[in-house]
């Protein structure tokens, strides 16, 4: 539980941006990714359907390059994350959405080292400006799957215009 609870704190602080003496990529006052909509406040981040939890969000997002590395943003991307697991009691609600998080977030981060590489985390987030919404443009480029069952989880990472997968699998006693 405490590694969870470290796990939501880490994701808060790269979800805002708040960085300790880190330099900025992007400027103080410009884009910074977006949390949460207006369009969302009075709906369920998670939902119930057929016996399970199941969160799924697609976000079209841009990278703000550095203007050593050119500036300005790079074409827009579009990312899907979804995540499911039983809703028999094994994970609560809230612990199922901070991980499913943690791991959109590390995707994030890691597809924006992949465009920019060398950049803190902290400034992966802070480069990266996201929209969500309610249905994908055409492909998705990249999809991150996550499947949780009471032994452990899966993640499987889809970079589709490569056509490159990657599926890692872990007990919740190697996670926690």
């Amino acid at each position: 539980m405490k590694s969870v609870v470290l796990i939501f704190a880490g994701v808060l602080l790269m979800a805002t941006g708040v960085s300790a003496q880190e330099p900025a990529t992007a400027p103080v006052d410009g884009p910074r990714p977006e949390v949460l909509g207006k369009e969302q406040l009075d709906q369920d981040a998670v939902t119930i359907v057929d016996g399970k939890m199941r969160f799924e969000r697609i976000r079209v997002c841009t990278v703000l390059r550095p203007e050593e590395l050119g500036g300005g943003f790079t074409q827009p991307f579009q990312a899907r994350v979804v995540a499911e697991a039983p809703a028999d009691g094994f994970i609560s609600r809230d612990n199922f959405l901070m991980v499913t998080i943690d791991l959109a977030l590390k995707m994030r981060i890691w597809f924006v080292d992949q465009i920019i590489p060398g950049l803190t985390p902290m400034q992966a987030v802070g480069a990266a400006t996201c929209k969500s919404i309610a249905q994908a443009i055409g492909d998705v480029d990249m999809e991150l799957e996550i499947v949780m069952t009471p032994n452990g989880i899966v993640r499987t990472l889809r970079e589709n215009r490569t056509g490159s997968e990657d599926q890692q699998t872990a007990s919740w006693e190697q996670i926690l």
